[in-house]
């Protein structure tokens, strides 16, 4: 059905290009190519995505719009990050970032420095990820863009992470949240606190499970659910609900079943802590074997990607 609907608003799209072309509007036909180029995207035709974007590139040069050239130059460096090309992403959007610079596009500022912060943590690289991070948050609290601040210190809390600075970390997450509460994100608040939960102690973790308790979660998505039951996993290790190993390996299997639905690479998005706390417990518990199991899960999602638990996972293996 969402594959019908991409090629349906396709056909239309054409039909408009053709008769902007017939028209000679410049500017309608660079809209109608970077359209397309999106929608090819959705298909999973990167070659002709990126032909499609580069061709509004050049007519947005032409035209001397700024705004769109950075705008298109935006979508080109994250369909580039979507196929996980890094560095040819990371050079046009450095590109896009020193367009809005020029033209003082706070906004676009702001998206170009957190996307450059997405990459730099994509690869590891969490020291510069902050700083990009930093910068990006400095402005969204001058455009008090809470919904914006509100991402951006959820990224960085999850750099603090990987830095093995849980105080920062905790302190990110929590300011997220506060904020989440505000603007009544519900399925953002869940990905918060899932992030978050493996780093609170008991009373903390039993507040937040209260919380999550009052959610309408009548709405959530593949990957809500998944988190939800992330923390339940976390919540059951960690407060020795149970110590059967069993309930462990249910709600895992739980787990893995739901990811295999989940659109999301983003590492951050993955159950990698949930199985990193269940595998210690079932260590704990005298269950080598499944402890094994779900440390060769854990790794399987990080992949060649570094990370913070990625060691200690491996040595488990052994």
């Amino acid at each position: 059905q969402h594959k019908g609907q991409i090629e349906k608003a396709e056909k239309l799209q054409l039909e408009a290009l053709n008769i902007r072309r017939q028209l000679g509007d410049m500017k309608g036909i660079s809209t109608s190519l970077a359209i397309i180029g999106h929608l090819n995207k959705e298909k999973g035709d990167f070659d002709k995505a990126v032909k499609l974007y580069l061709e509004s590139i050049e007519i947005k040069k032409q035209l001397g719009d700024k705004k769109g050239i950075s705008s298109s130059l935006f979508n080109l460096g994250n369909l580039y990050r979507d196929k996980n090309k890094i560095e040819e992403a990371e050079t046009i959007h450095l590109e896009a970032l020193e367009i809005r610079r020029q033209s003082d596009d706070k906004k676009g500022i702001c998206a170009s420095l957190a996307i450059l912060g997405h990459l730099s943590k994509d690869i590891g690289n969490f020291e510069k990820a902050e700083k990009l991070y930093l910068e990006s948050l400095e402005l969204k609290r001058e455009l008090n863009d809470k919904k914006g601040i509100s991402a951006l210190l959820v990224n960085l809390g999850v750099c603090y992470f990987e830095m093995d600075n849980d105080k920062k970390a905790i302190k990110c997450f929590n300011e997220s949240i506060v904020l989440k509460r505000e603007i009544n994100t519900v399925s953002s608040l869940v990905a918060t606190i899932h992030r978050l939960f493996s780093l609170l102690d008991s009373n903390a973790q039993n507040g937040y499970n209260s919380e999550i308790d009052k959610l309408d979660k009548s709405n959530l998505n593949t990957n809500e659910m998944c988190w939800l039951k992330n923390i339940e996993l976390i919540y059951v290790c960690h407060n020795d609900v149970s110590n059967d190993t069993a309930v462990i390996q249910k709600i895992s299997k739980q787990i893995i079943d739901l990811t295999k639905k989940l659109r999301t690479n983003d590492i951050d998005d993955l159950p990698v802590e949930a199985f990193y706390v269940a595998a210690k417990k079932l260590i704990q518990l005298n269950s080598t074997k499944q402890a094994k199991s779900l440390a060769k899960q854990a790794l399987n999602w990080i992949g060649n990607r570094k990370t913070r638990r990625k060691e200690e996972l491996e040595k488990m293996l052994k």
